[in-house]
């Protein structure tokens, strides 16, 4: 009887030292992916600042394009018409 109480008693132990230990790796696992999540998020907001500016940078070189080719065509289209119809 005696060995049985020691025995219990020991594994009650161990449950609780078991039970803080999970807990303290809780502690530290939710704080690790505190830490990620928010490296994560700086990385992916420089990411999007780029992708910004770049896109920036392409759609004002696109509207360039555009003008300069509505001004050329603009002007085949009038020596043609200048051509044919004058």
């Amino acid at each position: 009887m005696d060995l049985e109480k020691r025995f219990d008693a020991r594994l009650v132990d161990l449950e609780k030292r078991f039970d803080a230990r999970l807990v303290d790796l809780e502690k530290r696992f939710d704080a690790r992916i505190v830490d990620l999540e928010k490296r994560f998020d700086s990385r992916l907001t420089d990411l999007e600042k780029r992708f910004e500016k770049r896109f920036g940078q392409i759609e004002s070189q696109l509207r360039l394009h555009h003008w300069m080719l509505s001004l050329l065509l603009a002007g085949v289209i009038s020596l043609v018409l200048k051509a044919f119809f004058i």
